[in-house]
C-alpha cells in the first residue's frame, strides 16, 4: 500500500505548528532551525522570502508533507515490515515524523513504538504452546487486563511460551505465557514477539492501544526538557492512530500511563 496525508491530519499539523509569515528560529531545536509558514524548515544556504501568505504556507505544507521523506519513509516501512496500515494510522505517523523526523521508521536502532507495531499480528490459533520473546520490561498479570493482579515482573528479552490468547478487543490483546521458572499469567500483546510472526498477517488494527499510547506520549521532550505542547501533540496523534479520533483532546481520554514529566496534567 502507498499512503499520503489526509486533509484532516494536514489541518491538525497546521494547528499544532502554528503559522508565521516570516522566518523565525525554532527554539525547540538545538541549532534553532530557520522556520516559516506551518513549521517548514530551511537548511543552510536555502533561498526563501518573507511575508508568506497563509495560502502559500498551506500549499508549501501540503507539498512538503506528501512529497518528502515523511511519507516516503512511511511507505518504505510499510513495505519493509509488510504492515497493513489504515489511513488514520498513517496520519498519526506522518504528523509524528513531521515533528521529530522520519529517520525512526527504518533505522537500524530498536524503536519501542516500532516494535509494538511489529508485534501487532492477527493472533494465531494456539495448539499446545508457541515460543515467543518479551520485548519490553513489563508485568505478568493474573488476568488479561491492565488492572489484573501482578504475578511477577519480566525483563526485555525473556523467552516465554505462549499458551493462550485474549483478543475479544483487537486493540486490547493479551497473551497467556509460561516462563521458564513456571510462572503463568498474561502479558500485553504489544510487548510480545511471537516466534512465527514472519508468517503471520501484520495488521496494525491489532496494535495494543495502551502499549502504543503509553509509548508515543513519551516523545514529548526537546533538549532533555519536557514540553506540554509536545506532549499534547503526541497524545492527539496516538489517539488518531489507535481510535481514528481526530479531536485532539487534552485529557487522558483512553487511560494511557503518563510519563513522569506529565504527572501534573489531567
Amino acid at each position: 500500500e502507498q499512503r499520503r496525508a489526509s486533509d484532516q491530519i494536514i489541518s491538525l499539523i497546521a494547528k499544532w505548528e502554528g503559522y508565521s509569515s516570516t522566518v523565525y528560529a525554532d527554539q525547540l531545536t538545538a541549532n534553532q532551525v530557520p522556520t516559516i509558514g506551518y513549521g517548514c524548515t530551511f537548511g543552510a544556504n536555502a533561498i526563501f522570502y518573507n511575508n508568506m501568505t497563509q495560502t502559500e504556507a498551506w500549499s508549501l505544507l501540503v507539498n512538503k508533507i506528501n512529497i518528502s521523506s515523511y511519507t516516503s519513509e512511511l511507505n518504505k516501512m510499510i513495505q519493509n515490515y509488510h504492515f497493513l496500515m489504515s489511513q488514520n494510522q498513517a496520519d498519526c505517523l506522518i504528523s509524528f515524523a513531521y515533528n521529530v523526523g522520519a529517520g525512526y521508521f527504518n533505522s537500524s536502532s530498536q524503536m519501542d513504538f516500532r516494535t509494538i507495531m511489529q508485534n501487532a499480528v492477527v493472533p494465531p490459533a494456539i495448539s499446545g504452546s508457541l515460543a515467543a520473546t518479551v520485548t519490553k520490561d513489563t508485568i505478568v498479570r493474573g488476568d488479561p487486563s491492565i488492572t489484573g493482579s501482578e504475578v511477577c515482573g519480566i525483563a526485555n528479552g525473556t523467552a516465554v511460551d505462549v499458551t493462550d490468547t485474549s483478543f475479544s478487543n483487537p486493540k486490547d490483546g493479551w497473551y497467556k505465557v509460561r516462563t521458564s521458572d513456571g510462572n503463568e499469567g498474561w502479558i500485553n500483546s504489544g510487548y510480545v514477539s511471537l516466534s512465527n510472526s514472519d508468517s503471520l498477517t501484520h495488521d496494525l488494527n491489532y496494535t495494543n492501544a495502551y502499549a502504543m499510547g503509553t509509548e508515543m506520549i513519551r516523545w514529548s521532550q526537546a533538549g532533555g526538557k519536557f514540553y506540554t505542547g509536545l506532549f499534547y501533540r503526541r497524545l492527539g496523534e496516538v489517539n488518531i492512530y489507535n481510535y481514528g479520533d481526530y479531536d485532539a483532546v487534552r485529557y487522558n481520554k483512553y487511560n494511557y500511563t503518563y510519563p513522569s514529566g506529565a504527572a501534573g496534567l489531567n
